[in-house]
């Protein structure tokens, strides 16, 4: 098994999403499965090479989050895609998807319905929904598929807000950044 972490934000960040990731990906590789990261986020990358862990950089358009971002999400859309594509097709099948920005929690399920592979996807959410989201054009789409995948929190609050926007509470599972030793979620 190979376990994802997808990143493409709009604007890099280094802050406790990033310790979290990081976090999760030593945990699961220290339980002996392979992990990589792929991202365009620079701060995230280095965390990762500073820890030798598996990475690879890959620019996958900007993040639908903004107006002008939005603008280019056709574009995005058509990049993001096929890069994408070439991962999932080489993937192992029992494959662990973690998408952390909002452009493979579009694309991703999407992709993997089209060519018909049942690899485990889960929503990796370090923030509640804000303006990024309950204003976003495309949020219908993330609610579709939000409905088809897990999707982690770090908070019983994050948790509900989600729920809120129209998550079932049953897909919803919170892993808090400071654990230790995190609990591997359970992605059926």
């Amino acid at each position: 098994m190979i376990i994802y972490f997808l990143k493409f934000p709009l604007v890099p960040a280094l802050g406790g999403a990033e310790f979290h990731t990081l976090k999760l990906a030593a945990f699961f590789k220290s339980q002996g499965h392979d992990i990589k990261l792929v991202t365009s986020d620079q701060n995230l990358f280095r965390l990762f090479e500073k820890n030798n862990l598996p990475r690879k950089r890959m620019f996958a358009g900007w993040e639908p989050t903004s107006k002008w971002s939005l603008l280019l999400w056709p574009l995005t859309y058509f990049l993001a895609r096929h890069r994408l594509k070439k991962i999932i097709l080489t993937a192992p099948k029992d494959s662990v998807f973690y998408c952390q920005s909002l452009t493979e929690k579009l694309i991703l399920p999407s992709l993997l319905t089209t060519y018909n592979l049942s690899l485990t996807t889960v929503f990796f959410e370090h923030k509640i929904p804000g303006r990024w989201l309950k204003l976003n054009p495309l949020k219908f789409l993330y609610l579709k598929y939000a409905r088809r995948v897990k999707l982690i929190t770090v908070s019983h609050f994050a948790k509900q807000e989600f729920v809120k926007l129209g998550v079932p509470e049953k897909n919803i599972e919170v892993i808090y950044p400071a654990a230790h030793n995190p609990p591997q979620p359970s992605l059926t």
